[in-house]
Formats: C-alpha cells, structure tokens, sequence
C-alpha cells in the first residue's frame, strides 16, 4: 500500500497530537527525534526517498559494499539514484540520524543508514573524483530537545 504525501503529513499530525496528549508538550522522552526524521523524511518527497530506500535496501541485504565494482549489487545501486538525491538526503536525514545513533546502544538500523549514505557518497565522490552537488539552502528544522542535543555534541 502506497502513502501520499498528503497522508503521511495527516498521520504524522495524528501521531504528535497524540504523544504530546500522553507526554505533554516537554520531554517527549525521545519521540520528538521520530517526529524530527519523519518530518525530514517526508520533506524529501517521493522520487528521493524511492532513491534512498532502493540504496538502504540493497547495502542492508546485500551486507554492506564489498569494495570492488564487480558483481556488488551495493555499487549498482549507488550509480542507479542521481547525486542531487543522495546529497539531498544526506543534508536532511545525518543531523537527525546522529543524534539519534549516539541515543542508542550497539549497532542499530540507524547505524545501517548512515553507512549507507557514507559508503554511497564514498563511491560517488571516487568515480567523479569531485565533491557532491552541494546541499540544499536550507537546514532541516530540528525541535528544542534535538537542538539542544545537537549542540552539546
């Protein structure tokens, strides 16, 4: 079943209400970071998170990239997304997706998403030999509590 965007931006609403409802509006005891990322992620739109799931997907069942072009499924789908989507990504999601990695203890599906990204960029930035686009204009809006969480790192 596929989410619009529209839909996705009403369940994200529906799902705040009812967290600030049961928590109050301070110490959402980590929830807000959820709220955060799927607000980042939602603000993607849909051809980039096609992109970046299709490439989290592939390095996650493939176990990683194997460092070699040949026969890596990792690799293939890296040269499949446009480096404007994984810039993209990369500027939105990394803030989030640290504060929350360093939050968690072991190695979690936070941890996969950023080796992606960096393996992704990695290879990219090795074929061209030059930067990525640069990132978009604007910072992604982070809440008071993953602000505040941001700075003191």
């Amino acid at each position: 079943m596929k989410v619009t965007h529209r839909q996705l931006r009403r369940l994200i609403r529906e799902e705040r209400a009812t967290l600030l409802r049961e928590f109050g509006p301070q110490g959402t005891g980590g929830a807000s970071l959820l709220i955060d990322f799927a607000h980042a992620w939602a603000k993607l739109g849909g051809m980039v998170q096609e992109q970046i799931e299709e490439l989290v997907t592939t390095y996650v069942n493939s176990g990683g990239y194997a460092g070699t072009w040949e026969n890596d499924a990792f690799y293939d789908a890296v040269h499949r997304i446009r480096p404007e989507a994984l810039s993209a990504a990369d500027f939105r999601l990394r803030p989030i997706l640290k504060i929350m990695a360093t939050q968690a203890r072991g190695h979690t599906p936070v941890d996969d998403i950023l080796e992606a990204l960096d393996q992704a960029q990695m290879i990219l930035e090795d074929q061209t030999e030059t930067e990525l686009p640069p990132p978009l204009e604007r910072a992604p809006r982070l809440s008071r509590e993953a602000e505040e969480v941001w700075q003191r790192k």
